[in-house]
């Protein structure tokens, strides 16, 4: 064995034909000071290493994948350690000297054996992924000097159980204990304003958290899969929840939403199969997503297939519905909130304004009959994607038509034709609204202002104001506001 020291730096060590696979303790000698980045690593038969007092830098992968090492010493000396120095080794514990301020970015990752961490203070911050997939850690302290943890630092450590966080902590950034599924409860400090996306995900055993008065925000799919997680109390201090799979799949029975709440998003609630109650403090709901509540029990404490929050109406489970009725206390239909699932007529009576993005689109074509009020003001992105009717009137009262509102995705052949009538008053008709709709003869009225791109590629004639602005020849068909075999006659 050689090693190839240049200027106190172990560049690398050598080794004889056959030598390597023997040698399976290496004593680095006194004169190192810094051991160079990959000099150990992928070294398949050291299982011990021992270091020099005197040494002060580890540089980066200095021992990854040194899959067999389970012992190594860290020198008094030492002053700081590079990014993946120890990742996928076999080290069972490890002692952070006390000048060390920084444990860099995936330093520990995939070390499956590490079951003993000290750290010391003096650590300033624990950067990402440090003890990535460090799953035999079950407990660990982490001094007061410690400002900052970035995300995954604990990520997929699936026996933590006990974790004590440093008081000057501001931030529980995104993943950070990211299916550490024994961690039955955790202290936040008191400090702490934001909680990171996924940063309690999957933590199935956690069944107590408390939320610190000092909480500002708390990100999506925060406690996602908290299955034990029965009740969380938000602090007057919260000022945005963001609702997106948040708590999903979590073990709570009733919750109260904050009043900073204004959207309760994208399966916010999804499968909480334990959830009956929900409380609102103060009204301040302007959509509500379609999967938001889906396989919670709030059917049965609502006694109806829908929820209506502050106006906004939207589907609890995948019921269908042979003729749907927007009830009159109802003003938006929330964004995708009857979407997927089967309808057969859909009656939209005033008071209803918005008809927010996605709510009755369908993966597969599904022929219906809409009555739409002349309350309404906004058809949103793909509100009707994938639905075809026979008639469809669209009132005045809606002066934008947003993008793919009611296109058909496949140009089917059995599709029928529509008999589409647009009233006076509308203004503008965004990109791709009608297409794939068939239509034999359309009246365009005079108050349309502007027809974006492909909105009726499959009209086959078409009035229309000759003031008003559409994409005509000279451009692709995927420009082209009417088909090419469309015929066009204008009017003033």
């Amino acid at each position: 064995m050689e090693f190839i020291i240049e200027e106190q730096i172990l560049r690398k060590v050598k080794f004889a034909r056959n030598e390597k696979r023997k040698v399976t303790r290496i004593v680095v000698p006194d004169n190192v000071q810094i051991i160079d980045a990959s000099a150990f690593k992928a070294n398949e038969f050291v299982e011990e290493i021992v270091l020099p007092e005197g040494l002060k830098h580890i540089n980066d992968q200095a021992f990854r994948s040194c899959i067999q090492l389970k012992k190594i010493n860290l020198p008094e000396s030492l002053e700081d350690i590079g990014k993946e120095a120890f990742r996928n080794t076999a080290i069972e514990k490890i002692s952070i000297p006390s000048k060390i301020e920084t444990i860099p970015q995936y330093c520990f990752y995939g070390c499956f054996n590490l079951s003993d961490v000290t750290l010391l203070n003096g650590l300033l911050s624990i950067n990402k992924g440090a003890f990535y997939k460090c799953e035999a850690l079950k407990e660990l302290e982490i001094p007061e000097s410690v400002y900052k943890i970035e995300a995954q630092a604990f990520m997929f450590c699936d026996r933590l159980k006990k974790i004590t966080l440093p008081s000057i902590l501001k931030n529980l950034n995104s993943h950070l204990f990211y299916h550490c599924i024994k961690l039955e409860s955790i202290d936040i400090p008191s400090k702490v304003t934001v909680i990171g996306d996924s940063c309690f995900y999957a933590c199935e055993k956690l069944s107590k958290i408390t939320l610190p008065n000092s909480l500002k925000k708390i990100k999506a799919r925060a406690f996602n899969r908290c299955i034990s997680l029965k009740n969380l109390n938000f602090p007057k201090s919260l000022k945005t929840l963001e609702m997106t799979q948040t708590f999903e799949e979590t073990g709570l029975e009733n919750i109260t939403i904050p009043e900073c709440v204004k959207e309760i998003g994208y399966r916010a609630f999804r499968m909480c199969t334990n959830l009956k109650n929900i409380t609102i403090i103060e009204n301040n709901i302007s959509d509500v997503e379609g999967t938001a509540f889906y396989g919670t029990k709030l059917h049965e404490t609502f006694k109806s297939p829908y929820i209506i929050i502050n106006g906004v109406i939207a589907n609890i489970n995948d019921s269908s519905y042979e003729k749907l009725t927007i009830p009159n206390n109802a003003f938006i239909v929330g964004t995708q909130g009857f979407a997927n699932i089967g309808i057969k007529e859909i009656m939209i009576p005033a008071p209803v304004k918005i008809i927010n993005r996605g709510a009755f689109y369908t993966y597969k074509t599904q022929k219906r009959k809409v009555c739409l009020s002349n309350s309404i003001e906004s058809i949103g992105v793909n509100a009707f994607h994938n639905n075809y009717f026979e008639n469809l009137i669209i009132p005045g009262s809606v002066k934008q038509i947003n993008y793919g509102a009611f296109e058909i995705q496949e140009d089917d052949k059995n599709i029928e034709y529509t008999n589409l009538i647009l009233l006076n008053g509308i203004e503008i008709i965004a990109p791709y609204s009608f297409s794939n709709v068939k239509i034999k003869e359309l009246f365009i009225p005079k108050s349309v202002k502007e027809i974006g791109k492909y909105a009726f590629n499959k009209a086959e004639k078409v009035h229309i104001y000759k003031e008003t602005k559409y994409n005509s020849s000279g451009l692709s068909k995927w420009h082209k506001t009417f088909g090419d075999k469309t015929e066009i006659i204008e009017y003033s």
